[in-house]
């Protein structure tokens, strides 16, 4: 978009294409080989949702014709003239072409119009990185800059253009199966830009509107967004996931001028901005070996700008959430939208500031929305205790993101933030090489693989690959209650490969046969269960030889107590943890070393082939006290009791068994009363619906 923008991704690395070398482009490849049979499959199976047909836009022969309409144009000269002028750098070609639309600056219009005719790259790979970064400020120069440019200028762009697109349309990387890609949303906007902004001189401008509107947006990307990307969530991750959003704002804001509405198209794009609302801290976060304190995302897969802080308050984040507030400005939605906007207050720059300073929503308080929300695409639970600043936030990464690029090896994961503190998250980056299980040397491990996530390890090996996988998780059971979040999920699939279509030394855990995670997170005492039912495999050794492990990941070195405790401080917050089963287990904490490496808890047991890890995790103020905690073991279950000065008490009752069922909870707000009987778990996964009234559970 803006320079701004455009200088940082260019500098991103370890992408297809692009010259990365090592073991990261090795992973990317496999991948790409994958989603080609992917793309195959996609376009013979029938859509996971209804499709959209667009209607015809009504496209000026007047420019400008993106982003601007005449009115808002003349607010944006206004502004500009009020705020002493734009000034943009000599490489900010977007910049330039503004400050000639805005301010008539014929010199800046003219080197924008010459870097665009020297703009010229090569289509001929798995993919084009600057047709991505570059595309969407070349089509605007054309189109605001359009009177300088000569007739033969002008062809000479549209030949090119039209060559480069219709190129990278055929490719299946950024094609059919990768819908939460940012290729495939960078494609789907220049197919869209290019389409308007040279119609009625181009003879390919009709065809490629409609491969941009009809068949990548309407028949691929909406039915995708109705079923595996229900909810929301940007699939690829906190830096790389923001580019859809990103990329998507021009053409929609410029198609909604011209009479077509893409906001309402999918329920995905007001999704989305629940999604940033739940997976925002609730107030400036640090992170130990970062930034300042400022507002983060709870982070998942691919991320080298997480340790820059901010990653909340990047600009493709703006350029969609500024319009979309304005319009959504009628409906709650846009009222959360402007509130986030509020809250955040992200990065601005002069493309947005137009619509920022323009009527838009009221804001609206986010006490209105529940405690929770669930993404039924990628399965992601986000649960807190209670709205505001302090309170603890938990996220639970119980699927995975499909039709994305830049996967890690993280279902199953889970995330505590309180009082500006990451308590536990994994260990954010690309694919940097972290210590090995055990401590073991650097190197074959990366920060993408299991073992930088929150997991469970069999022989330290947890999951292996999500191309290959036997099953993806499978969500056996989801609760949402005022006192309580409550998640199971069968991760048994996702361990092992599928034979005769895998590597089995890549691929294959042979020491997994069951992992069953369950979660509860108790409001009233900010306090999560994490309960692991396991089943070691005796395909390679006995079974009872076969070491589990439970691993957590923390920003500052824990301290290990007697009684099988840790005490993890960061900053003013603490989270105390109690290992209950198995009753003798001795803490190992490892530096997992290099530019992203946190510390890591690893908890070994080795036994009968069935066994339990049972976690207590109390998210609380560093001088606040422990949670009284008592675990008692029947034949067919535990029973956890947990008691606090102020906060309340609660009985668990999990059954045992390898299958998720029963259990309980009974709760009180009293330390001293007598507590409920416990109410049974549910049994089946509650669902939510969302609308531009907001999230429901149901």
């Amino acid at each position: 978009m803006t320079l701004s923008r455009a200088a940082l991704a260019v500098v991103l690395v370890g992408v297809v294409g692009a010259g990365t070398v090592g073991r990261k482009v090795v992973h990317r490849v496999r991948r790409w080989r994958h989603q080609q049979a992917l793309a195959a499959t996609a376009r013979e199976a029938p859509p996971a949702g209804p499709s959209w047909t667009p209607p015809a836009l009504a496209i000026p022969r007047e420019h400008p014709r993106l982003w601007w309409t005449p009115e808002r144009l003349a607010r944006e000269k206004a502004w500009a003239k009020r705020t002493g002028g734009l000034h943009p750098r000599d490489d900010d070609h977007e910049g330039l072409a503004l400050a000639y639309l805005v301010e008539g600056d014929r010199k800046r219009g003219r080197q924008a119009v010459d870097w665009l005719l020297g703009l010229t790259f090569d289509t001929s790979g798995t993919a084009c990185d600057q047709a991505r970064w570059s595309g969407e400020e070349a089509m605007l120069v054309y189109d605001w800059c359009h009177d300088l440019l000569t007739p033969a200028e002008r062809q000479l762009l549209i030949e090119r253009w039209n060559g480069y697109l219709d190129a990278l349309n055929k490719k299946s990387w950024g094609g059919a199966g990768m819908e939460g890609n940012n290729y495939y949303w960078g494609y789907t906007r220049n197919d869209i830009e290019w389409g308007i902004a040279s119609a009625y001189e181009n003879p390919r401008a009709a065809a490629l509107l409609e491969e941009g509107l009809r068949t990548r947006f309407g028949r691929s990307f909406v039915p995708f967004a109705a079923g595996p990307g229900r909810g929301g969530v940007l699939g690829e991750g906190t830096q790389y996931g923001q580019y859809l959003l990103g990329y998507a704002a021009v053409p929609f804001v410029t198609a909604a001028n011209e009479g077509v509405d893409l906001w309402d198209a999918s329920n995905f794009f007001q999704e989305a901005i629940y999604y940033l609302i739940y997976a925002t801290t609730p107030a400036p976060t640090t992170t130990v070996g970062g930034g300042q304190r400022r507002f983060e995302l709870f982070p998942f897969d691919d991320d080298e700008k997480f340790h820059d802080g901010g990653s909340a308050e990047g600009a493709d984040l703006t350029l969609y959430m500024i319009p979309a507030a304005a319009h959504w400005r009628a409906a709650p939605v846009g009222g959360y939208a402007r509130a986030w906007l509020d809250l955040v207050k992200p990065q601005m720059f002069p493309l947005v500031a137009e619509l920022a300073a323009a009527p838009s929503a009221t804001p609206r308080p986010f006490s209105e929305l529940p405690l929770d929300y669930f993404a039924p695409g990628p399965q992601f639970l986000y649960a807190r205790s209670r709205w505001g600043g302090a309170g603890p936030v938990v996220q639970l990464q119980l699927g995975l993101a499909p039709g994305a690029g830049h996967q890690h090896v993280d279902w199953g994961t889970f995330q505590l933030w309180r009082g500006g503190r990451w308590l536990t998250r994994e260990t954010v980056g690309y694919g940097e090489p972290i210590a090995g299980w055990g401590g073991g040397p650097a190197g074959t491990v990366g920060s993408d693989g299991a073992l930088g996530h929150n997991t469970i390890l069999f022989e330290g090996m947890g999951a292996r690959n999500a191309d290959n996988r036997r099953g993806p998780p499978h969500l056996l059971r989801l609760e949402s209650r005022p006192g309580y979040a409550y998640a199971a999920v069968d991760l048994s699939d996702s361990y092992r490969c599928l034979p005769g279509e895998c590597h089995p030394e890549r691929d294959e855990n042979p020491y997994a046969k069951t992992i069953v995670r369950e979660f509860i997170y108790l409001r009233g005492l900010q306090t999560l269960l994490v309960f692991d039912r396991l089943e070691a495999d005796d395909d390679r050794k006995p079974a009872a030889e076969v070491t589990k492990t439970f691993v957590l990941h923390t920003e500052t070195q824990p301290a290990v107590e007697t009684g099988n405790r840790l005490l993890i401080s960061n900053g003013a917050e603490a989270l105390r943890v109690f290992t209950l089963v198995p009753a003798a287990v001795t803490p190992r904490v490892v530096t997992e070393g290099g530019k992203v490496g946190q510390f890591r808890v690893e908890l070994d047991a080795r036994g009968p082939a069935q066994g339990y890890f049972l976690n207590v995790l109390q998210a609380r103020g560093k001088d606040e006290p422990d949670l009284k905690v008592a675990l008692q073991e029947g034949p067919d279950s535990f029973t956890v009791r947990l008691a606090h000065p102020t906060r309340g008490a609660a009985v668990v009752v999990l059954d045992k068994g390898m299958a998720s069922r029963g259990g309980a909870v009974g709760l009180s707000s009293a330390p001293s009363a007598a507590l409920p009987a416990p109410a049974p778990l549910g049994t089946g996964v509650q669902a939510m619906t969302v609308t531009e009234q907001g999230p429901r559970w149901q």
